[in-house]
């Protein structure tokens, strides 16, 4: 309900998503280290936040929230991983980055790879929009209301599916590929992270 909150309870999964994947994917592990610095930068403003006293409303007691929110942490964290790759392949533009990442596979390797964890979280990412739905008509009696958090959730699902799809019809080189997984990732890290406060919307327990 506060941010707090919510960076306390997403930098848990985020590090738990990325160690999976550093355990499962050993052959990428140092382009994993690229997602450091996301989780230094929340855990920061994590020690900035104010953890605050709030209420948690009636509409809050459904099993549907935490499959709804447990959707968007796996869609957040697929695509996390993928922007680590992505950062990885942009790094080697540099002398210093070709050399610390020479020991990784191709750049064509690893963009297909980022843009396999950019396909998975569109697949939850619809799931979380699918069980929102449901949720919604639950709590509000309604499947869809266009506030501003569903609107930026419905954008970065469409950016996400536009980038797979220009992935493939437009056979894009691995570093215009990395530039528009990270595009992807902003925006939804702003519609995570941002939209929720400075709206007021059923999202945060206002009918």
């Amino acid at each position: 309900m506060t941010i707090f909150e919510i960076l306390s309870s997403n930098i848990w999964s985020f590090v738990l998503i990325w160690l999976l994947c550093f355990y499962r994917f050993t052959r990428v592990r140092q382009a994993l280290l690229m997602a450091c610095p996301v989780f230094f930068m929340m855990m920061g403003w994590l020690l900035l936040a104010n953890p605050g006293k709030t209420f948690f409303p009636s509409t809050y007691y459904t099993v549907w929230l935490y499959i709804h929110v447990g959707f968007g942490k796996v869609f957040l964290g697929a695509v996390l991983i993928a922007v680590s790759l992505s950062l990885t392949v942009l790094m080697r533009l540099l002398a210093r980055g070709r050399w610390a990442f020479q020991a990784l596979p191709a750049d064509a390797a690893l963009s297909e790879l980022a843009f396999r964890f950019l396909a998975v979280g569109l697949v939850f990412d619809t799931l979380m929009l699918i069980s929102g739905a449901i949720w919604a008509q639950d709590a509000w009696g309604r499947y869809w209301s266009w506030d501003s958090l569903e609107v930026w959730a419905l954008i970065s699902w469409i950016c996400m599916a536009l980038t797979l799809h220009a992935r493939f019809a437009l056979e894009l080189t691995p570093r215009k590929s990395a530039l528009l997984v990270i595009a992807v990732f902003s925006v939804a890290f702003l519609t995570f992270f941002g939209i929720p406060f400075i709206s007021q919307s059923a999202h945060k327990g206002i009918i």
